[in-house]
C-alpha cells in the first residue's frame, strides 16, 4: 500500500521520524511517517500493528531494517548499526494493564524507578506529582485497594517521575469507564504539554484519536494509510479506508466526474466543492453533516437535494441514527439529536427531503 505523505514541507524540529520494516508471522509492517507535534496519535483497527510499532520505539524488540528517530536522537538505524539500549531511551511506557508491583505501596511504586537509576528524587517531588494526578491521598495504599483509574494514575506517575523525553501510551484507558477514561485522557494531554513530553498515543477509538492527537497516523494491515495534521485527516481524508475508519458511514462509488460534479453509480448527480473532480473514486459525507430540510423552512437555495423517506431509525443514546432512502435508491445515514426527531415527528416511512451540502462532501480514492 502506498504511503500518503502530508503536503506540507517539514520546517520545524521533528519530534518523531520513523521508517521501518518488520516481518512477523501474522503481519509485515512497513511504516514511514513524521510528526513535528508534541502529541501524535496512532490510529487503526486491532491487529494493524499499532502496539508492535510502540514496542519497537520503546526498544522491546528491533525492526528488521530502517530507522527510529525521536527528538533528533536515533534510537535505531540498521544502516548505521545504531541500536540504543532500552535503558538509554528515556521513555515512559504505559500499556493497557496496570504495571504496578502488588507488594509495594503507591509511594514505593513511584519511587522504584528513581531508586534503581539513582536519581535525586525527593518525597516532595513524589507528593507534587501525585497531587497533580489526584492520588496524593493514596500514596500509602497498595494496588489491590485502588480503582482502575487510580491504578493507571499511579502507573502514569511512576513513568513521569523519571522525567521521560518520550511517553508511549498503548490504549492505557480502554478498560476504564467512559467518564474516568475521558478525565485521564485530558489529564495526560495537559501534562504532555506542560512538561513538554513528546507523546505517542495508540488507540482504535475515533473520538479518543481526535481529542488527544495533534498529528494522526492511520494504520491498516501493517501499512500507513495516511498521516499528518489530525484536523485535515479527520475532516478531509484522502483515502477511502481512512474515511471508513473515521465513521463517514456514507461512502458511494463514483461512476464518473465532470468539473465540479460527480455522478454516483445509482445515477444521482451531486455538486461538490472540488473544481476538478476527475481523479476521485469515492464520494463521502459524515452522518452528522446531512441536513434534513423542514417543510416549514425555505430550502430552494440548498444544493444536492434528495427526496425520499425514512427507512429505519435507531436511538443511540445521544442521537438517533436515521436511514434515509431516496426515491432513486440511494441510502443515506443521518445522525440527528433526539429533540430534532421529536420536533419533526420523524418515524419509519416519513417522507422527507435532505440536502448534502457541497462543503461537507469529501472526495477520495
Amino acid at each position: 500500500m502506498e504511503t500518503i505523505a502530508p503536503p506540507e514541507i517539514w520546517k520545524g524540529e521533528l519530534m518523531v521520524d520513523i521508517s521501518i520494516r518488520k516481518a512477523f508471522h501474522n503481519v509485515s509492517l512497513n511504516l514511514s511517517f513524521k510528526s513535528d507535534k508534541i502529541k501524535c496519535v496512532i490510529f487503526g483497527p486491532s491487529g494493524s500493528g499499532k502496539s508492535s510499532l510502540l514496542k519497537m520505539i520503546a526498544g522491546f524488540y528491533n525492526p528488521d531494517q530502517g530507522y527510529i528517530k525521536i527528538n533528533n536522537t536515533e534510537f535505531f538505524n540498521s544502516e548505521k548499526k545504531i541500536c540504543l539500549h532500552i535503558n538509554r531511551r528515556n521513555i515512559g511506557y504505559l500499556p493497557q494493564e496496570y504495571p504496578l508491583f502488588p507488594h509495594m505501596s503507591v509511594m514505593e511504586n513511584i519511587a522504584y524507578g528513581p531508586k534503581i537509576k539513582k536519581m535525586d528524587i525527593t518525597i516532595d517531588n513524589i507528593h507534587k506529582l501525585a497531587r497533580k494526578l489526584g492520588i496524593e491521598e493514596k500514596l500509602s495504599e497498595y494496588p489491590k485497594n485502588l480503582s482502575g483509574g487510580q491504578k493507571q494514575r499511579a502507573a502514569l506517575a511512576r513513568s513521569l517521575i523519571l522525567n521521560p523525553t518520550l511517553l508511549l501510551l498503548d490504549e492505557p484507558f480502554s478498560a476504564l469507564d467512559k467518564p474516568v477514561r475521558e478525565n485521564l485522557r485530558e489529564l495526560v494531554s495537559d501534562i504532555a504539554v506542560q512538561m513538554n513530553i513528546t507523546t505517542v498515543f495508540v488507540t482504535h477509538d475515533v473520538e479518543e484519536a481526535f481529542v488527544f492527537g495533534e498529528d494522526a497516523v492511520l494504520i491498516a494491515d501493517g501499512s500507513i494509510i495516511e498521516y499528518g495534521d489530525k484536523v485535515n485527516i479527520f475532516n478531509e481524508p484522502k483515502n477511502v479506508k481512512s474515511a471508513q475508519f473515521l465513521d463517514f458511514k456514507n461512502i458511494w462509488k463514483i461512476k464518473y466526474c465532470s468539473e465540479n460534479r460527480v455522478v454516483l453509480e445509482n445515477g444521482d448527480e451531486l455538486v461538490c466543492k472540488n473544481p476538478e473532480a476527475s481523479n476521485y473514486d469515492y464520494c463521502c459525507i459524515k452522518p452528522e453533516n446531512v441536513m434534513i430540510l423542514r417543510d416549514d423552512m425555505p430550502f430552494s437555495d440548498k444544493e444536492n437535494r434528495l427526496y425520499g423517506y425514512v427507512e429505519s431509525m435507531h436511538n443511540r443514546g445521544g442521537y438517533v441514527s436515521v436511514v434515509f432512502k431516496s426515491f432513486d435508491g440511494l441510502s443515506v445515514e443521518i445522525h440527528i439529536p433526539n429533540h430534532a426527531v421529536y420536533k419533526m415527528a420523524l418515524k419509519n416511512g416519513s417522507k422527507i427531503n435532505i440536502s448534502l451540502k457541497k462543503e461537507s462532501l469529501i472526495l477520495c480514492n
